[in-house]
């Protein structure tokens, strides 16, 4: 037989182990046996406040659970907003307790004039209740909760990097209304923040692919860099974006800066709307963008004719506000050959969404010296902006070209040229197109002036 002593505080069940050995002249089935100690005290009351900010969920309110007559760590909600912007927090009061009943809240602020403080239930005011003698919450069930907002704003007059708190504390009420049960802390800062935040992608990419947000640098580095590698000729197309991160509407200078490489043409757009002339000189202008909107600027690059091989244009496009840079990215464009660019066919051609289909193929017998119509269709994509017929005695052209004829293009569709048949022998032939700014390749076809088989591949 196990004694047990109640007592008349409210505990946890709890759980003992009774271990039987050295028995004598008698032999134990079991060695141990599992006692439990029920509670059987009434849960006492105990309201529990958490606190979030009025934007986040519910999963955010801090912290379930803890007690504070003053608080701290998670039980401190602070928010920064500009000038006659209002922060609003959100105050659960939780009923924690064992038995059905009414709460007591009342705030305190810290001292500072040029704010406008309102303490909310549901739609009523309780401003001056709650921070007189205290204001009664509904009777609550065990595990059923309130909510109260706390909206903060500061005026006009209030100083930069002030700040206002108002710390929400819970009684018991009825005889017992000075000891504090738990307490949280709602905390304002005014402070405008102006903070453009530019990212960059290429033109065939997602939304998903502009870099980086919400990493300020004055210098590029990383994925601010965009690099893209084109034949001559072939324009590399780039997306900045210019996003508010800041915390009140504001229009941006934004400038670009080239390297002194010549030969090439730099074009920058808004919309349809060149903005050049003004983006090299004095800057270009953005809208007024709320905060988290944002706009768009294409910046387009084509090596001429005469750029050699390996050449290579930048541009760093900076923000600013006022003459502070704030965040810069950089668009670079390397010229490489069709046989570079080709090298990244294979793993590329299985993300795009474009590709190339033969229409009119090399004919069956081809006589030496003579030219041959040949077309065909680039399906998907946005833009074409070349394509190539590669030819080649290998059996990949596209790496390892002889020769080749090249179509300037525009909209995805039905291509047409004329490819020369073999002296003698055969040669294989390709069709690669730049869509979007990506390499796409075609079937490799041989072509012989003794017949023609097909060569499945590229």
């Amino acid at each position: 037989t196990v004694s047990v002593r109640g007592d008349t505080l409210y505990e946890p069940d709890e759980t003992l182990l009774l271990n039987l050995s050295n028995p004598v002249n008698v032999a134990l089935n079991n060695t141990q046996a599992v006692g439990s100690i029920i509670n059987d005290d009434p849960k006492p009351d105990q309201p529990d406040l958490l606190i979030r900010k009025g934007t986040e969920p519910d999963s955010s309110f801090a912290i379930d659970n803890v007690y504070q007559t003053t608080p701290s760590g998670d039980q401190i909600e602070a928010q920064i907003v500009p000038a006659k912007a209002k922060a609003t927090h959100a105050v659960r009061v939780q009923n924690n307790g064992g038995s059905t009943r009414t709460f007591l809240l009342k705030a305190a602020e810290s001292s500072g004039v040029g704010w406008t403080v309102v303490y909310k239930s549901g739609g009523t005011v309780i401003t001056s209740a709650i921070k007189g003698t205290g204001t009664t919450t509904s009777s609550l069930a065990p595990g059923a909760a309130a909510v109260i907002t706390v909206e903060m704003t500061p005026g006009g007059t209030v100083a930069e990097n002030a700040s206002k708190s108002a710390t929400i504390r819970a009684y018991l009420g009825g005889s017992d209304k000075t000891t504090i049960k738990d307490a949280v802390q709602a905390v304002t800062v005014k402070k405008t923040i102006k903070q453009p935040d530019g990212l960059i992608r290429r033109l065939n990419e997602t939304d998903a692919s502009y870099a980086e947000d919400n990493i300020y640098q004055t210098t590029p580095a990383g994925n601010q860099i965009e690099t893209q590698t084109v034949t001559r000729g072939t324009k590399a197309v780039s997306l900045v974006k210019v996003q508010n991160d800041g915390n009140v509407s504001q229009s941006f200078t934004v400038k670009a800066a080239e390297t002194t490489a010549t030969g090439w043409t730099v074009a920058y757009k808004v919309g349809t709307t060149a903005v050049t002339n003004s983006i090299k000189a004095l800057g270009y202008k953005t809208p007024v963008l709320s905060p988290g909107s944002s706009v768009i600027i294409t910046v387009e690059m084509t090596p001429g004719s005469g750029v050699a091989t390996g050449g290579s244009k930048s541009s760093t496009i900076r923000t600013m506000v006022g003459s502070s840079v704030l965040d810069a990215v950089q668009a670079t464009t390397i010229v490489g050959t069709v046989a570079s660019l080709s090298a990244s066919v294979t793993s590329t051609r299985s993300q795009e969404k474009a590709r190339i289909v033969w229409q009119d193929e090399p004919p069956e017998e081809m006589a030496a010296g003579m030219n041959y119509a040949v077309s065909w269709q680039v399906i998907g994509g946005w833009q074409v902006t070349h394509t190539y017929v590669v030819m080649s005695n290998s059996p990949d052209p596209s790496r390892n070209p002889t020769a080749m004829t090249e179509v300037l293009a525009g909209d995805p569709g039905l291509f047409r040229s004329w490819i020369p048949a073999p002296s003698s022998g055969g040669l294989y032939y390709q069709v690669i197109a730049v869509v979007d700014g990506r390499m796409v390749a075609s079937e490799v076809l041989y072509g012989a002036t003794a017949g023609k088989k097909s060569q499945r591949g590229g």
